[in-house]
């Protein structure tokens, strides 16, 4: 499972207070900088490690509703996922494009 922002912030603020232990609490304005700045860095680097797909190990999308779909053997392909046939359908006309192991991951459409 994927760790939440939530999850990441407290390990890095347990890292950042175990490490007064070995170099002491930050006593001036550049080491509060540095610190902001060290936060602002790792934030950035975990954001960027998440990702959007969601195995279909992890599960299938709820309601029908369209999603992204990728798959080695088809690419990627807007579809919905069937919960009663197990099957992945076109959002258009609801029938079948492929039975539920053909795609390996899925990821909610972005609203522009």
């Amino acid at each position: 499972m994927k760790q939440t922002v939530k999850e990441a912030a407290k390990e890095f603020a347990k890292s950042v207070i175990d490490s007064f232990e070995r170099r002491g609490v930050p006593s001036g304005i550049s080491d509060i900088k540095e610190m902001i700045t060290l936060g602002f860095e790792n934030g950035a680097e975990w954001q960027e490690k998440q990702s959007p797909w969601i195995s279909i190990d992890e599960g299938y999308p709820e309601g029908k509703q369209p999603v992204l779909c990728s798959s080695q053997i088809y690419g990627k392909v807007v579809l919905c996922w069937d919960e009663l046939s197990q099957t992945w359908n076109y959002p258009e006309s609801c029938e079948l494009y492929c039975e539920w192991n053909k795609v390996d991951c899925w990821m909610y459409i972005p609203e522009v």
